[in-house]
């Protein structure tokens, strides 16, 4: 499933069991503004403004149970600066692979 607005996309992302537990439906557990998947990252850059001066970047990894948010950052206030200026951490994590 796909989204769109003005200048992002994203996709839906659901959370499928291999076996059917208890009977139970699947339901939308993964949120539906992250465009890319790739080996277990879901990421999304998405533009705050369409002059594309302000940004927000976010990750979800897969934990083995469920995709955990695993990093998040911004370029900060809407300046008019094209890229915006800076990348400013809001969350930061170690993912560890066994």
């Amino acid at each position: 499933m796909v989204f769109n607005d003005a200048y992002n996309s994203s996709n839906a992302y659901w959370v499928i069991p291999k076996k059917k537990i208890n009977n139970k439906k699947i339901e939308f557990v993964v949120t539906n503004v992250f465009p890319e998947y790739n080996n277990g990252v879901i990421k999304s850059d998405r533009k705050m403004r369409g002059l594309g001066d302000c940004w927000i970047y976010e990750e979800l990894t897969w934990n083995g149970r469920k995709f955990a948010p695993s990093a998040k950052n911004t370029t900060g206030s809407c300046n008019a600066f094209l890229g915006g200026t800076w990348r400013l951490p809001i969350l930061v994590t170690r993912v560890v692979t066994k």
